[in-house]
């Protein structure tokens, strides 16, 4: 069961030993222990406890499972619902569990009036099941008094109208804003580049170059929607390289774009792309 990676910082969990060989080794030694006979695998008592092994290896698992959807950073489904349900926080029609999930984290920030930022934050992604990332502005990034909301869509879509009426009826709303904030929720301003990267694949892969083509660019592909599916997330090609050598270039050259600080009222747009593999190189 994966943890969710809106919690990288925490260390992965585990109620229980779910390794089959792990399980049988135990049973086999407790068993030659009592005995006082050493059992080959192909002996009829192994084989038996190598089947009792596997149901005992199946129940650990389903321990473990269900321990673990106790978690916020693992619980998925109805589990998560029920966890929800304790901060007051309900599915959202279509919503998946990673966007009801960071709704149920921020939702303490809701306990009071949408003063602080992180408050209007869980109210805003109230407004609609495919927010992604919402930023607040407030003073001094603002005029005194004024909230301005940029909601993002999933994927780095821009919002539409509609969301951001949405967004606004909810934030401006006299049950959530205090008197004195004066409440604006505005388009993410799109900060475009231009990619245009060379790579290489080492000539000691050469009989899997055609695979690893195909790991690179989908790479590089997934580097292009993480980077515009945050606001204020900075334009930054040193993780492109990151990506690109693991999913296995030999090395690359990034002419475009450079490393680029964004605000957090922008997000990043790549407005055209050259993804040019360059052939196998020795090392």
């Amino acid at each position: 069961m994966k943890k969710s990676d809106l919690f990288p910082n925490l260390d992965d969990v585990s109620f229980a030993d779910t390794d089959t060989a792990s399980v049988l080794r135990q049973i086999v030694a407790a068993y030659e222990s009592v005995s006082n006979r050493t059992l080959s695998q192909s002996d009829p008592v192994y084989l038996f406890l190598h089947s009792i092994a596997l149901i005992i290896a199946h129940q650990r698992t389903l321990i473990d499972i269900a321990a673990k959807n106790n978690l916020l950073a693992y619980a998925e489904g109805s589990y998560l619902d029920h966890i929800g349900a304790l901060l007051g926080v309900s599915r959202l029609d279509g919503e998946d569990d990673e966007s009801l999930r960071e709704r149920i984290r921020i939702a303490p920030e809701s306990f009071s009036v949408a003063g602080p930022a992180k408050a209007y934050e869980f109210h805003a992604r109230k407004a609609h099941p495919d927010i992604a990332d919402v930023k607040i502005l407030t003073p001094p990034d603002t005029e005194p008094g004024h909230v301005e909301i940029y909601p993002l869509m999933k994927g780095g879509a821009m919002p539409d109208d509609s969301v951001l009426e949405a967004v606004r009826n909810i934030c401006a709303a006299d049950t959530v804003r205090p008197d004195t904030d004066y409440v604006t929720v505005k388009k993410p301003s799109a900060v475009t580049f231009t990619l245009n990267i060379d790579y290489w694949i080492d000539a000691g892969n050469s009989a899997v170059a055609v695979s690893l083509k195909q790991n690179i660019e989908q790479a590089i592909e997934t580097w292009l929607v993480w980077q515009k599916s945050s606001l204020g997330r900075d334009i930054n090609p040193s993780e492109l390289t990151h990506r690109v050598i693991q999913a296995g270039a030999k090395r690359c050259v990034i002419h475009s774009p450079v490393f680029t600080v964004l605000k957090n009222s922008q997000t990043a747009s790549c407005s055209q792309k050259l993804i040019n593999y360059m052939g196998l190189e020795e090392s």
